[in-house]
């Protein structure tokens, strides 16, 4: 049978705190409480007023301390102790950063820095001496004074800082922009020479930065390349012992006492002769043959001629 202010499952439920105050006010009569002047006994205050502690938060401090953060329910010692961040500090420390140091120390995540130290990373607790760079998690440390920079997760000394790379202890930084680094006097491939992009090994010296181009001692630049002593340079050729630049603009080297002829060497006794052989496009055609000295070829044009060169249009 049912009633309808009544049910079987309301009377076999109960809230929990209907047992909670139950409980609590069974507990303030022991205490000589009556019901009427209990409290809440929900609440933290409430429930640390009759048990004789200090509210901190959701509990309560034990006898003899008092509540010093009560987001996280620290309790300390007011004799000796006091808050700080989430600890307690014993007497002659003082609070820094959430940390409990001694005098002159400084706080660094979770511990304390000695005197004189900065804290540079307080999320690694790292502690450095003062101008020193952070790199990988550990402190630099000064170079004559100086600060190292941080290349590639490394500490670098200054003098051997070039750009994006950090020089070997035997190298020497030529070009910072290029992070150019080349071997000293030191160095087993050593000395070097900086030359534009590369570095001129043993042996060689620098003919043009521009070109960054090397050539062996002795040798002397030719255009892009470089000519071996005692030879001269003809546009892009080198003119061997006994051999005379003829003409530089076609690299035409020819035996001494022979003549340039429109890229060939007229030999010894002969000339170079222009010959003119018909017209193209309205413009005359000219040849250059080697020619005995003393006579004319120009009417001697025959293909048989070894000394004629295929004629080609003048302006």
């Amino acid at each position: 049978m049912n009633f309808p202010q009544f049910t079987a499952e309301a009377s076999l439920f109960r809230t929990q705190f209907y047992y909670r105050a139950t409980a609590a006010i069974g507990s303030f009569q022991s205490l000589g409480i009556t019901p009427a002047d209990a409290c809440d006994p929900g609440d933290a205050e409430c429930f640390c007023r009759f048990t004789g502690g200090d509210p901190c938060g959701l509990t309560c401090c034990p006898s003899g301390t008092r509540c010093a953060n009560s987001d996280i329910g620290l309790c300390c010692n007011p004799q000796t102790e006091f808050g700080c961040g989430n600890r307690c500090c014993s007497g002659g420390q003082h609070c820094t950063n959430g940390v409990c140091c001694q005098p002159g120390e400084i706080g660094c995540g979770g511990r304390c820095c000695a005197s004189g130290m900065v804290c540079s990373d307080s999320s690694r607790s790292l502690c450095c001496n003062p101008g020193s760079t952070v790199c990988n998690g550990t402190c630099c440390p000064m170079v004559n004074g100086q600060s190292q920079r941080c290349i590639n997760g490394m500490c670098c000394p200054p003098d051997r800082s070039c750009g994006h790379l950090c020089c070997g202890p035997l190298d020497r930084c030529c070009d910072p922009q290029l992070g150019l680094c080349c071997p000293t006097e030191r160095s087993p491939h050593g000395p070097t020479e900086c030359c534009g992009r590369v570095c001129c090994p043993g042996g060689s010296h620098c003919v043009d930065p521009n070109l960054s181009l090397c050539c062996p001692d002795g040798w002397n630049q030719c255009s892009a390349g470089c000519c071996p002593s005692g030879q001269v340079c003809c546009g892009l050729a080198c003119c061997g012992p006994g051999e005379v630049c003829s003409d530089a603009g076609k690299s035409l080297c020819c035996p001494i006492g022979s003549q340039g002829c429109d890229g060939k060497c007229c030999p010894s006794g002969q000339n170079c002769q222009r010959c003119q052989q018909g017209f193209a496009d309205h413009r005359p055609l000219y040849i250059h043959v080697c020619c005995p000295s003393g006579r004319s070829c120009c009417d001697d044009l025959s293909p048989t001629n070894p000394f004629v060169v295929q004629p080609r249009p003048t302006a």
